[in-house]
């Protein structure tokens, strides 16, 4: 598990990046009922992050959280919405 973010819209739900080593070690943000939050084939990786940058972070959109993120293939920002189903903490 890196980078754990908590949710700023509600500050209960967490999302993480998961390492997949059997996928070539692409790396995927997860929401923490473990579905993936990320688009399938994305990678969330940024070479700037050998610097200590973030490869993505969480924000507060209109339609439920949205996630900014750098697709490690072409590292072009990409911002997506997510409404997973989560278990939240209580």
């Amino acid at each position: 598990m890196l980078e754990l973010q908590v949710s700023p819209s509600d500050g209960k739900s967490a999302f993480y990046c998961e390492s997949r080593p059997t996928e070539g070690g692409r790396y995927v943000v997860m929401s923490e009922s473990g579905s993936e939050a990320s688009p399938e084939g994305h990678n969330v990786r940024t070479r700037v992050h050998e610097y200590g940058g973030g490869a993505w972070c969480l924000l507060e959109g209109t339609g439920g959280e949205e996630i900014l993120y750098s697709n490690f293939s072409d590292q072009r920002p990409q911002l997506i919405t997510i409404v997973p189903t989560l278990t939240r903490i209580p």
